[in-house]
């Protein structure tokens, strides 16, 4: 069975460009399962707004702003993990420091994201995450869909 999402042009340029570049195999292949699993949803999205964080330091060193980014969103990442098993927690209590985990990790991912870029604008290559959410690898803002 052959899905078609559409996105926006910025995303579907870059993620043609990811497919080309073989370091990033694993990240592709988890932005097509995501993307087969959005399609299955019916969700839309539409292009992120840029981000307003600027990393350009003259071509210096990217790794400690990176490592930094990297280092909370593997905190972020194991506290969800944490409460998502907690049964301590009040199931609407939980749900909600979820989703604001889940949105604080989204906008680090997104801002690695950006450092990726400026670093590549510099000539410094920089390996994605395979497990970089989709979202922020692309660029991509969910949109709600008008009821019909």
């Amino acid at each position: 069975m052959v899905v078609t999402v559409c996105l926006p042009p910025t995303a579907a340029d870059k993620l043609a460009m990811l497919k080309g570049d073989p370091s990033c195999r694993a990240l592709v292949e988890n932005l097509k399962n995501w993307l087969a699993s959005v399609a299955a949803s019916g969700a839309a999205f539409a292009s992120a707004p840029p981000s307003l964080l600027t990393v350009s330091n003259g071509g210096a060193d990217p790794s400690p702003a990176l490592h930094e980014y990297r280092a909370s969103i593997r905190i972020l990442t194991g506290r969800l993990n944490d409460l998502i098993g907690c049964e301590d927690v009040q199931e609407p209590d939980r749900d909600v420091m979820i989703d604001a985990l889940a949105a604080h990790r989204l906008t680090l991912e997104r801002e690695e994201e950006t450092v990726i870029l400026q670093a590549a604008a510099d000539g410094i290559f920089i390996d994605r995450r395979p497990d970089a959410d989709p979202r922020a690898v692309l660029g991509l803002v969910e949109i709600e869909q008008a009821e019909a």
